[in-house]
């Protein structure tokens, strides 16, 4: 082949090969006539017919060898580069993931919580209630009882000092007696004084 067909050679295989080719792919093209159209013109001017073209082996020179790995490590360089920053992304997403699901995670728990510890305080307030509602309950219930006793007290007490004074009985000499003093105790409720007057009145005894 002249220089210009080598050259053209050349040419053709480093592309190929910076696109990845397969070597066969490379081996079809340079197969081709219309690959060397330089070839095939000087043939022609010499006579000649070029038919076919049977490549027997491929070999690189060393400059193009150069380049070519050259251009293998960088290309080889970046995929590392970008492996590792897409790793890095995967990692950065799975941490971000990750926390992510931490603070979802700690909201629910944080409601949960803060749901239970709305529904202790009602049920608290509830029994406080009922509580409060018993002893009123029942603080009522005693003081009506009282109130009855009382009132039954007072009516025997009454009505006793009513038979005495239908009997003719004198009621305001009775009622400076002790049993007359212990009988209005009972029915005034004003005992301390009662007591301070039969004090009084046994002083001057």
């Amino acid at each position: 082949m002249g220089s210009g067909s080598t050259r053209k050679h050349w040419e053709m295989e480093y592309q190929v090969l910076c696109s990845n080719a397969k070597k066969e792919d490379i081996v079809t093209s340079l197969s081709q006539t219309k690959t060397f159209p330089s070839l095939l013109r000087a043939a022609k001017n010499c006579g000649l017919s070029v038919e076919t073209i049977q490549v027997t082996s491929i070999s690189l020179c060393s400059a193009l060898k150069t380049e070519i790995q050259s251009e293998q490590k960088l290309s080889a360089s970046i995929q590392a580069e970008v492996a590792k920053k897409r790793h890095s992304h995967q990692l950065l997403q799975m941490e971000m993931e990750a926390q992510q699901r931490r603070i979802e995670e700690e909201s629910e728990l944080k409601k949960k919580e803060v749901k239970i510890n709305d529904e202790l305080d009602l049920e608290s307030h509830k029994l406080k209630l009922a509580a409060l509602d018993r002893k009123m309950a029942l603080a009522k219930f005693e003081a009506e009882g009282m109130r009855a006793v009382m009132k039954e007290k007072e009516d025997s007490i009454l009505e006793f000092l009513t038979k005495m004074k239908e009997m003719g009985v004198d009621m305001t000499k009775f009622m400076t007696t002790y049993g007359g003093i212990h009988l209005a105790d009972k029915v005034l409720g004003n005992s301390d004084m009662l007591r301070k007057d039969e004090s009084l009145k046994n002083g001057k005894d």
